[in-house]
């Protein structure tokens, strides 16, 4: 898998300024300010490379794409 394209509901997250990992699966540590090396290094984490927020229409459609590679 190169690229990963996540719609994630807008009441997930304030997504502004993203940075960080998508991890797959399930992730066995509490995020923080900094990465933990042991999931990037597995290979189950890609790095966000941007987010849009998409909150026009009903409040049902309303969206982040989050993309990573």
């Amino acid at each position: 898998m190169d690229n990963v394209r996540a719609f994630l509901p807008l009441s997930a997250a304030d997504l502004v300024g993203a940075k960080g990992y998508l991890v797959r699966g399930n992730c066995a540590f509490y995020p923080s300010d900094d990465h933990h090396p042991g999931v990037v290094t597995q290979g189950a984490a890609l790095t966000i490379t941007s987010a849009a927020r998409y909150d026009f229409g009903s409040p049902g459609m309303q969206h982040w794409e989050v993309y990573a590679k």
